[in-house]
């Protein structure tokens, strides 16, 4: 946790159970919780497709392959981070390229 900012903030889009705004350090890892719990430690990011670089943020273009029980999820995911001051995790928003695949899988 200490590569987070103190008032880190986490959006994630969609209609599931963990879509919502996240904010702080206790929130974020709840939600890290939860996910992998909804997953069940299956979630693993496949390749790295692109990664670019910039002063202040870096954008992740990545596929994304998860299970549950009778159901299985691979997509592509980009994530946008930004970094304050002192180069801890600001913000991080994703964006999923079938929001709705993505939120069907969640909903299990």
């Amino acid at each position: 946790m200490g590569s987070l900012s103190p008032g880190v903030r986490v959006v994630v889009p969609g209609r599931s159970d963990l879509a919502g705004d996240f904010r702080g350090r206790d929130q974020v890892a709840g939600h890290l919780l939860r996910l992998v719990a909804t997953v069940s430690d299956t979630i693993e990011a496949l390749k790295w497709e692109d990664v670019m670089e910039g002063d202040q943020h870096v954008a992740a273009l990545l596929v994304v392959h998860a299970q549950r029980p009778g159901h299985v999820y691979q997509g592509r995911h980009l994530y946008l981070l930004s970094f304050d001051p002192d180069d801890r995790i600001a913000e991080i928003h994703l964006f999923p390229e079938d929001q709705g695949a993505f939120d069907r899988f969640l909903a299990g």
